[in-house]
């Protein structure tokens, strides 16, 4: 692999172990020897989009890491562009991670605090101080700004509930029984 695919990986992994409910390890492929559990869990899960390698690392089942150098390609290219990895970055960090959506709110929690900081500054000098004069258009755009914080709080507040509908619709089970002691199985 070229060296720019190379760092867009290790950037893409760490990003998404920053930000994801659990850690995925890097520089593995998709080709993986699975026990039958394994492969059963997996087939249970109905999310349409489903990205296989950070489904089963989420499963939690134990692993093994098998080095091995893959040969060269017999026949053709790699046809997966660009445009078609930063797709899948982009639904596997959404699958695996609520911080997106969250975004909104944060930055509207940043934007409301400092623009309504800055009116209350603006006013208080115009109350106070003769020497600081602040034009009418900046006290306008100052409250412009503090409305548009104020709307993504709003937009922070329906994220939070369109992630509990993800985390509904994506129906993947609350845990996985990785051994039975004691019980008969019928």
């Amino acid at each position: 692999a070229s060296f720019m695919k190379k760092l867009t990986s290790n950037m893409y992994w760490w990003i998404f172990n920053k930000i994801s409910s659990y850690n995925s390890e890097s520089r593995t492929t998709d080709f993986r020897l699975m026990d039958r559990r394994v492969v059963d869990e997996f087939n249970k899960f109905s999310e349409r989009g489903r990205l296989f390698r950070g489904i089963i690392d989420w499963m939690g089942y134990k692993r093994v890491r098998i080095e091995f150098i893959a040969p060269e390609r017999n026949n053709g290219e790699a046809t997966y562009s660009y445009g078609k990895l930063i797709g899948l970055a982009i639904n596997s960090l959404t699958a695996f991670s609520l911080l997106p959506l969250r975004m909104a709110g944060y930055f509207g929690i940043f934007i409301t605090t400092l623009s309504f900081l800055l009116l209350m500054f603006m006013l208080g000098t115009r109350i106070f101080s003769s020497t600081i004069v602040f034009s009418p258009i900046a006290y306008v755009i100052v409250a412009n700004t503090l409305f548009i914080g104020i709307v993504l709080i709003c937009l922070g507040f329906i994220a939070l509930y369109i992630a509990r509908i993800h985390d509904e619709v994506t129906n993947r089970p609350l845990y996985i029984v990785r051994n039975k002691i004691n019980i008969d199985e019928e």
